[in-house]
């Protein structure tokens, strides 16, 4: 049996898989609040426990993967918007009935979760880049490895591909996708480059508050509710006596009825597409970019205007380059569990390769 996690700044998802003849199959499925909890072993602590309880016994776990929206070092890991700090040695310490814990960003895992996924798990933005869609449906796949001589001419005659993904939610998470290799980042937290004289009051708002403006605080849940806050005080000079929340700032926006909202919502979008644009410039990720995390599949409608693309594209001298670079997003919310899944089955057979079947139920 494996372990896999998806652990973000506000929901967290743990599942079982055990593999039957030469499936992986989905046993156990559980999701939590990340907030009420005060550390990661506490979390997974009581995963462990709902689990034991349920069937009167402990699991039997092979190796576990855990996703995590988080700085990971050599030392440990920082979850920045929940305050928790933890490590390899001490998670092992804390559970030695787990035989291999591995540990990795949620932006690593969605890139190794990507590559399961159905086309129809993505909706691409624009038409005319062609990139990379996943195939459809298909089976966990059992291949012995590649004779030396073999695996010689595939890396000679194989062109690396170069994507990257980006992804609001909770925070900023940026990764790139070199080929099959999924390569975390902490670019979310770069310093946001104003474009316009809105952006310039823009930043001016925000660094009143923080000090440090990042793209974070922009494109993300919290950074939407300080744009609907920035439209109101700053551009129609309202009252600022409340905050809403980000999904009612999408809903009311989506729906057309507040054009504070609508206001809110349009700056965010146009951000976001120079940011992604930034982000394909600093990887020269020709071969694709997708968008995943929670806010995207909320707020394809307005996604599909012209706006995001127009941003993402204006980029002077390779404007012309930026409009062949396809741009989807990534619809099912499960990517970042499916990549951690994928890794933890590897520590259990690392000779193998697979892909794993998406089921209905996912």
């Amino acid at each position: 049996m494996i372990l896999a996690a998806d652990i973000g700044g506000t929901k967290a998802l743990f599942a079982f898989y055990e593999r039957e003849n030469s499936l992986w199959q989905r046993v156990y499925l559980r999701k939590y609040a990340s907030k009420k909890f005060n550390s990661l072993e506490d979390l997974i602590r009581t995963f462990l426990s709902d689990y034991t309880s349920e069937y009167n016994g402990g699991p039997c776990i092979d190796a576990a993967c855990f996703a995590l929206a988080a700085t990971i070092t050599d030392e440990g890991l920082y979850m920045s918007n929940l305050g928790w700090r933890s490590g390899i040695a001490g998670l092992k310490q804390a559970f030695p009935e787990i035989s291999t814990i591995q540990l990795c960003n949620d932006l690593e895992a969605t890139g190794y979760g990507l590559e399961l996924l159905p086309a129809a798990d993505l909706h691409q933005l624009n038409q005319k880049g062609k990139g990379i869609v996943p195939a459809a449906d298909s089976l966990l796949i059992d291949k012995p490895p590649l004779k030396k001589r073999e695996t010689d001419a595939v890396v000679q005659s194989k062109k690396e591909t170069r994507r990257a993904i980006i992804a609001p939610g909770t925070g900023l998470g940026e990764a790139f996708l070199l080929d099959t290799k999924a390569i975390a980042s902490e670019g979310g937290h770069c310093e946001f480059g104003p474009r316009s004289e809105m952006e310039v009051k823009l930043w001016r708002f925000l660094h009143e508050k923080y000090g440090h403006v990042s793209y974070e605080r922009i494109l993300s849940g919290s950074g939407l509710s300080q744009l609907e806050r920035f439209v109101r005080n700053e551009e129609r000079n309202e009252e600022v006596d409340f905050q809403r929340l980000p999904e009612d700032i999408t809903h009311l926006a989506l729906s057309g009825q507040c054009p504070v909202c609508m206001q809110a919502l349009d700056y965010f979008v146009d951000i976001l597409g120079a940011e992604a644009g930034n982000l394909a410039l600093k990887f020269l990720a020709v071969d694709g970019i997708y968008l995943a995390g929670g806010i995207p599949p909320k707020i394809l409608k307005k996604l599909k205007d012209n706006s995001f693309l127009h941003s993402f594209c204006m980029k002077g001298r390779y404007a012309d380059m930026m409009k062949s670079i396809p741009v989807f997003v990534v619809l099912n919310p499960n990517t970042a569990l499916y990549g951690a899944a994928r890794l933890a089955a590897k520590a259990v057979h690392p000779g193998i390769e697979f892909t794993y079947h998406i089921y209905k139920e996912d």
